[in-house]
């Protein structure tokens, strides 16, 4: 059974990017195959969903993504609006936690397609306010890591749009509201404001880091002395960090944390007894 989801719904007709409900059956729909620009055939039968494909024998894995981020381009070009979603800084302790900006339309001044930026070439480049956001449209893959880094590296907030459950059918109008409008499906990929917030959180506090004290691994120098251990004041990282209020934030494994109480007293200092 042939797989559906790859099947293609869009093709370019007379340099447009058309919905295959548009144009006549067979090769005479004219069309060509928005990635590698092959000639397409319309298939427009009565058993299966009416898409695209190569009129030769043709591997364009890219064919379907690409329609789509043209698709989502063409889209917010004619809108010039987009709802993101909520923007918000998040901790470990909630208490250090707040919303930037609720989930909210904005008015777009540029929409630009698979611009270079830096090294990578996003989807979509929009600008809100003179601020660039790349978006990202998911059809088969989601955005990893490398990609994640380099717009953290940048300082380029990224807005994920996954379309990878939208039916393939989808005409236009229908995939409008999964583009322009809210929904679970869009995800911050990374959010410059927010990240510039939790810089400015996690400066308010130092870092403490663990070693090993006996068998079990502590936080070493804690400011209210929840434990002592080898005359040394510490915390253990689940047992007293999890629920202490000066906590801002775990490091990696929770090697180490972010503690606003430290910020204002000494480095670790070595006390008499054992508790």
């Amino acid at each position: 059974m042939a797989n559906t989801k790859l099947q293609l719904p869009y093709g370019i007709k007379g340099g447009v990017l058309t919905h295959v409900s548009q144009v006549p059956s067979g090769i005479a729909c004219n069309c060509t195959c928005p990635a590698c620009d092959a000639p397409l055939v319309a298939k427009k039968g009565h058993l299966k969903l009416h898409h695209f494909a190569h009129a030769k024998d043709s591997d364009c894995a890219s064919a379907l993504e690409t329609a789509l981020h043209l698709a989502a381009k063409s889209i917010l070009s004619q809108r010039r609006q987009i709802v993101l979603p909520e923007v918000k800084t998040h901790f470990w302790n909630s208490r250090y936690s707040c919303v930037l900006a609720h989930e909210q339309t904005y008015f777009l001044e540029r929409v630009d397609v698979e611009k270079r930026v830096g090294l990578i070439i996003p989807d979509l480049l929009v600008y809100i306010r003179g601020r660039p956001i790349a978006i990202e449209v998911r059809v088969t893959h989601a955005v990893d890591k490398p990609k994640s880094a380099h717009y953290r590296s940048l300082g380029l907030s990224a807005l994920e749009i996954d379309l990878s459950q939208a039916p393939r059918s989808l005409t236009f109008e229908e995939l409008e509201p999964l583009v322009v409008g809210p929904g679970p499906h869009k995800m911050w990929v990374l959010n410059a404001a927010a990240e510039r917030k939790r810089k400015q959180i996690l400066s308010t506090g130092r870092v403490l880091r663990s070693a090993r004290i006996g068998h079990s691994k502590w936080i070493v120098g804690c400011p209210v002395q929840a434990r002592v251990r080898n005359g040394i004041a510490c915390a253990h990282p689940v047992g007293d960090c999890t629920a202490c209020e000066y906590l801002i934030e775990f490091g990696s494994n929770m090697n180490s944390v972010t503690c606003s109480a430290a910020a204002s007293t000494p480095k670790s200092k070595r006390i008499r007894g054992d508790a």
